[in-house]
């Protein structure tokens, strides 16, 4: 890149030459056809040698000359390093880079009077700004009256900005936003760097490396399940032994041959990562739910198990109870809340959906009793039956009961049910399942019976099927019809 200068009749000229620089597209373009406030006037010249890039310069000084016989004062420090980056806020609305600006003293142009500036953009031009901004601040450093204080603070301050660690950072940071072409940025990235502290199964990472990119990620479950090679994990909270990893795989700048140098450990965690597509994780679950009974049922129910025990605020693995009914004295949930408090395990949690005038005394009495963390009213619920697919353990300790309809849908469902020892309730039950009302240390007994017993749990459910079947409507039509023959023909 050459620089001249040339006169025409009233105007002045710095002409740029750009010679190998690759100035054709988007900025010469933009440049030639706006006129952008804070950078000089662009034309594009074809001579005969080739292309040459004019900016007029007419009644405007370089810093450098204006300087040369005087020292820069506090005040005109401010309105250059303000000028400079109201110039770059605007070249970023048309998309210009920063790299193409010479701020050399030389080429950074000032009205003398107001000290507005003027900057030289040379399209194709690929410098580091950050460090081409930290020698002007220097120079303007270089440039005060050391005799004035205010001057020197600030330019002494504004030059000590530019030599801390990670300044010009967001020169090298791209934020892209959201993408629906990560696949193609994995394939076109050097290698892919996955920091996270906390992770399930990383669909991002996995995408990295099935389209055979080098990863280099932290040492968490999920993305150890991934990349066995140690060489490629990190500790997440370690940044020196991140630097140092980073280093010892890219080497010194020689990322093109990054791929080459790790194609084994790409290709084995590639190979690996064979085993989670969708027909070996199909298979799996297939294996492992289906031996269980409920096949595809099942594992959908374990995810919407996952899902409900969130919104509560607790973990899958807790062995929850429930009950359905209208808080009141009658539906008797004070037992239950008794029976967790005697039982001591915290592992236990005990769901109440309906509202009524009781819900105040019982929640003091579950506080009073220290379980208040394993009680959760749930309020009047239109899904009970779903619930009911994600519950461990049905209780109804009704004082007075009907042939109680939540007992036989839970029944239906093939939960275990514990249920008071009352009319009705023997009705639908007629099994060891039935305790006394007021005890609630025999609930507990029962409680525990059936916690974690999977047996017992595989046995209700067989034996509540086949006792709904009793409840059917053929049967109950079935059974009606014999009760009016018998007495058509007493008449």
């Amino acid at each position: 890149m050459k620089i001249s200068y040339q006169r025409e009749f009233k105007c002045n000229y710095l002409i740029i030459d750009p010679e190998e620089l690759l100035w054709q597209g988007y900025e010469s373009q933009m440049l030639s056809k706006n006129q952008i406030e804070g950078i000089l006037r662009f034309q594009l010249r074809q001579k005969d040698d080739g292309v040459r890039f004019y900016y007029e310069i007419t009644s405007r000084q370089p810093a450098a000359r204006i300087l040369e016989s005087r020292s820069v004062r506090a005040d005109e420090i401010r309105r250059l390093v303000i000028g400079i980056f109201g110039v770059l806020e605007r070249m970023d609305v048309y998309l210009l880079r920063e790299g193409s600006i010479l701020l050399e003293p030389e080429y950074v142009y000032v009205d003398p009077d107001t000290f507005r500036i003027w900057l030289c953009l040379v399209p194709g031009l690929k410098r580091d700004f950050p460090e081409a901004f930290s020698r002007f601040l220097e120079y303007l450093l270089g440039s005060v009256d050391h005799q004035d204080k205010e001057s020197v603070v600030l330019a002494y301050g504004l030059y000590q900005e530019t030599k801390k660690e990670n300044y010009g950072l967001e020169d090298k940071i791209f934020l892209l936003g959201y993408r629906t072409d990560i696949s193609e940025l994995c394939q076109a990235a050097d290698l892919f760097i996955f920091p996270s502290k906390q992770e399930g199964m990383p669909v991002a990472l996995m995408e990295a490396i099935a389209c055979k990119t080098p990863v280099y990620c932290s040492n968490i479950r999920g993305n150890k399940e991934l990349v066995h090679n140690k060489d490629f994990l990190f500790d997440p909270t370690n940044k020196k032994k991140l630097v140092g990893g980073l280093r010892n795989i890219i080497g010194e700048n020689k990322l093109v041959e990054l791929k080459r140098k790790r194609s084994k450990e790409i290709l084995e965690n590639y190979n690996r990562l064979l085993c989670f597509d969708l027909n070996c994780v199909n298979t799996q679950i297939n294996s492992l739910y289906c031996n269980q009974g409920g096949g595809y049922n099942r594992t959908v129910n374990i995810l919407k198990r996952q899902i409900f025990v969130n919104k509560i605020g607790i973990t899958a693995e807790k062995t929850l109870l429930l009950s359905v009914g209208e808080l009141n004295e009658n539906k008797n949930h004070s037992t239950v809340i008794k029976a967790i408090a005697k039982m001591g395990d915290h592992s236990v949690h005990y769901l109440i959906a309906g509202r009524g005038v009781l819900q105040k005394q019982l929640e003091k009495l579950a506080f009073g009793l220290g379980v208040a963390g394993q009680i959760h009213f749930l309020g009047f619920r239109e899904d009970i039956a779903d619930i009911m697919k994600l519950v461990d353990i049905y209780c109804l300790p009704s004082l007075r009961e009907g042939l109680n309809v939540s007992l036989m849908e839970a029944i239906a469902s093939g939960l275990p049910c514990i249920a008071s020892d009352i009319r009705g309730n023997r009705d639908l039950l007629g099994r060891g399942c039935l305790v006394p009302a007021d005890k609630p240390e025999v609930w507990v007994q029962k409680i525990r019976e059936y916690t974690g017993n999977i047996e017992e749990l595989a046995t209700a459910k067989k034996w509540g099927e086949k006792r709904m079947e009793l409840f059917s409507q053929k049967e109950v039509l079935g059974s009606m019809q014999e009760i009016y023959m018998f007495y058509k023909k007493e008449i």
